[in-house]
């Protein structure tokens, strides 16, 4: 495992994110090469993130681990990274009584990166992950990929709520 502290300079001097990878197997003398990444969402919020990869030429999904929620509504970016032409629709799911703006997003790459944002509002339910399903294209080929994003709440919004850090969910979902 690779983890790295990240500072998320809005939050505070001592705030910070701690992205990390599976390094899967390990050989002596040879170089295991893993991408850490953080996301920024459209309102400047800043979280650890995961990808898939998948090849063919190649292309790279890249979404939150989790998003931590400050209020009833967070926006949920998701970055797509090509070599060649791929085609994406992402759906996200959300927990019962959470609303996304839109069922699904479309991203047509060609060696480009595009990014594509949900906007999703509490409307009063359940605090636990929320389902995501990609639906990728590539060479007449067609396959879809289902993620989860986990979610995590701030202090105060924890507390308004009367739930702990990760909702209803316990960390250990967070990895799943």
């Amino acid at each position: 495992m690779v983890i790295t502290r990240y500072p998320v300079p809005a939050e505070g001097a001592n705030n910070y994110i701690y992205p990390g990878i599976s390094t899967g197997t390990v050989t002596p003398g040879k170089i295991n090469q893993k991408y850490l990444q953080v996301i920024q969402n459209g309102a400047g919020k800043i979280v650890p993130g995961k990808y898939i990869v998948r090849t063919g030429s190649e292309l790279r999904i890249i979404e939150p681990e989790y998003m931590e929620w400050s209020s009833t509504q967070e926006l949920y970016p998701f970055i797509f990274e090509s070599a060649g032409v791929w085609g994406v629709t992402t759906a996200v799911a959300p927990p019962e009584g959470f609303v996304a703006d839109f069922k699904a997003l479309d991203a047509a790459l060609n060696s480009t990166v595009q990014a594509v944002q949900f906007t999703v509002t509490d409307v009063g339910s359940a605090w636990v992950s929320t389902k995501v399903k990609h639906k990728v294209t590539h060479n007449k080929k067609t396959e879809t990929i289902d993620s989860k994003i986990g979610i995590k709440i701030a202090p105060k919004l924890s507390k308004e709520k009367g739930l702990g850090e990760f909702g209803q969910e316990p960390p250990a979902a967070l990895a799943q």
